[in-house]
């Protein structure tokens, strides 16, 4: 990564190019007329959006950004200012509340993935550009989680500017844009940090230590930035943005443990590349390769280390998806299975995927070890910072937005092996890729009866439109404060939103907050109407007998405060709707009102 750039040539079209272009064209295709409707789709697809049009109302209307924690309206800004400014300021639709965020997180994902190409270009050439771009808006992560109203892909368009700008040394005006976009970046999403310390290795390595100015200025500005909002904020943004983000971390979900673990790193980073996602990492290995100056492969002691943990990784990955077949589990995460009332056979497979991701760790760090001491590139490096930011996935709420910068590096460095290396390297890298994209594309699209594999398919988009749009007309009847455990609600309605019900769980099992004021609230019956929801598990819908077991459940972000405070002032209203969630569980929402009506 740090040679040369690839000459450019006369551009004329080749098969390997034509290829290319195809795969681009199909995953572009995929990615936009999947996302581009949902620009005005008027609910809530995640739940997280809510909380950010909450936010960005909010940039412009009362409370403001981060108010006082401890008392209403309660909530949490646990974001950097610069996405809710941004949506606060522009001009939006009314009749699709959630219109300009989710263009400018579409527009980002887009950019993104431009910025891919133009970092594999710079030193692998164009088709591996294209095929690198393709790769990345074909991933199921992407897919799935960035056209939400979300802060994560504009902070990854930042970030990856920043990177190809940065690292760009032919005019000093590309490095003041690169920490421009670092800048932002961070301050857009305090988490995303892979890409910038990866850059700046890269640039200390290459530069030596008068390239530090520039990390020690972004940092400096950074700092000044953060001491500007800290005396704005009468310091709340501290609580807000740092205090308040120190969650429960779990490796691996236990549902024998009392009470049962959450879901952690093992489910949402290891389950979440499966199944067709590991040809992607698999591909990346491929940039581990130790080459010589003529670009063969050095069948030393690096070489033949990385080739043996290449095949000990491959074992492993084999191992699951033999499992996984046999338990007639293909397609699915493997987890925990459920056999004869007990949970059995899940933990081997998590394992094994462990032990492939341990593999390529070492692998990548004795890449990184080589290219220190001036042989290879750096994208054993690069990868390194992409797995190390991935960890954070394991945070109680985090979600596959936690894998866009691994996600990116990945593509990154498997894309680039197509330029590099002997033929068999290159063919490897592009039989693994091009099956990368053309079984992403499948699965997206036309699997699962048509309907793909996306969370936010027209089956599970029509469930919400309904559900929620029935619970809307409900609420519009009221004029006073709403208390809802969703927090699109009360945002979508334009009324002020109460108790952000997941971080503020997180506060008081941390002794942290007091719920006091919210139940006072509650007895005084301040808010006109309540909405709570419960969800139904059908425990295991994979039964060969057809036995169906539903249980019921209260939402866990108001359990306590429904059974202990709500029942005695409210009652049900009558007005009730739920939402088919997968085959296996569904939402059910009720809107409750004061007893005296």
């Amino acid at each position: 990564m740090t040679a040369d750039p690839v000459p450019r040539e006369p551009a004329r079209m080749t098969p390997q190019l034509a290829l290319a272009t195809l795969l681009l064209v199909a995953s572009f295709l995929v990615f936009t007329l999947a996302t581009v409707p949902q620009l005005t789709f008027p609910y809530e697809l995640n739940y997280g959006e809510g909380v950010l049009l909450d936010q960005a109302r909010r940039v412009t209307e009362p409370a403001g950004l981060y108010p006082p924690f401890e008392q209403a309206p309660y909530v949490i800004d646990n974001y950097p200012p610069v996405y809710p400014l941004l949506v606060g300021l522009l001009p939006g639709l009314e009749t699709a509340p959630f219109f300009t965020a989710r263009l400018i997180s579409l527009l980002a994902t887009l950019v993104a993935a431009f910025m891919v190409a133009l970092i594999v270009r710079r030193w692998s050439g164009d088709v591996a550009a294209l095929t690198g771009a393709a790769v990345f808006l074909s991933l199921p992560q992407i897919n799935d989680f960035a056209e939400f109203a979300r802060i994560d892909s504009l902070a990854l368009c930042l970030g990856l500017v920043g990177m190809y700008c940065t690292l760009r040394d032919d005019h000093p005006r590309w490095r003041w844009i690169g920490c421009a976009a670092f800048f932002f970046s961070i301050y857009t999403r305090h988490s995303s940090i892979a890409l910038p310390l990866a850059t700046f290795f890269i640039l200390w390595r290459t530069e030596g230590r008068k390239s530090l100015v520039w990390p020690f200025g972004l940092l400096a500005a950074g700092a000044a930035a953060y001491v500007g909002l800290h005396l704005w904020t009468g310091g709340r943004i501290y609580e807000h943005l740092i205090h308040f983000n120190v969650l429960d971390y779990s490796w691996m979900h236990d549902p024998l443990a009392q009470p049962p673990t959450p879901p952690g790193t093992m489910e949402k980073w290891f389950g979440g590349f499966y199944p067709m996602g590991y040809l992607l990492v698999t591909a990346s290995f491929l940039a581990f390769v130790p080459l010589n100056m003529v670009g063969k492969v050095q069948w030393n002691l690096h070489a033949r280390a990385t080739a043996l943990l290449f095949l000990g990784a491959v074992g492993f990955l084999v191992v699951v998806y033999a499992k996984s077949i046999a338990h007639g589990r293909w397609g699915v995460p493997p987890t925990h299975f459920l056999e004869g009332g007990k949970y059995v056979a899940g933990w081997n497979l998590y394992y094994n995927l462990a032990s492939f991701h341990v593999a390529m760790a070492v692998a990548a760090l004795l890449a990184a070890w080589r290219w220190w001491h001036g042989k290879g590139e750096a994208y054993g490096a690069l990868v390194l910072f992409g797995m190390a930011s991935a960890l954070m996935i394991g945070r109680a709420g985090s979600d596959t937005n936690y894998l866009f910068e691994l996600s990116a590096v990945l593509t990154i460095a498997a894309a680039a092996s197509l330029g590099r290396g002997p033929a068999w390297l290159r063919s490897t890298a592009a039989v693994l890729l091009v099956v990368t994209v053309a079984s992403n594309v499948y699965l997206l699209e036309w699997s699962q009866g048509g309907e793909g594999a996306r969370d936010s398919r027209p089956s599970r988009i029509r469930e919400i439109g309904g559900a929620h749009s029935k619970i809307l007309q409900a609420l519009s009847q009221f004029d006073g404060p709403i208390l809802a455990d969703n927090p699109s609600f009360a945002a979508i309605l334009g009324k002020e939103m109460h108790y952000q019900p997941f971080m503020y769980r997180q506060l008081r099992e941390a002794q942290v907050w007091d719920p006091e004021g919210l139940h006072s609230a509650i007895r005084d019956q301040y808010f006109d109407a309540v909405v709570i929801s419960a969800i139904s598990a059908l425990v295991d819908p994979t039964d060969p007998a057809g036995q169906v077991i539903w249980v019921a459940a209260p939402s866990s972000y108001m359990e306590d405060t429904r059974e202990r405070w709500l029942k005695r002032y409210y009652k049900p209203s009558g007005v009730a709707a739920y939402e088919i969630i997968t085959q296996a569980t569904s939402f059910h929402w009720q809107v409750w009102v004061r007893r005296d009506q």
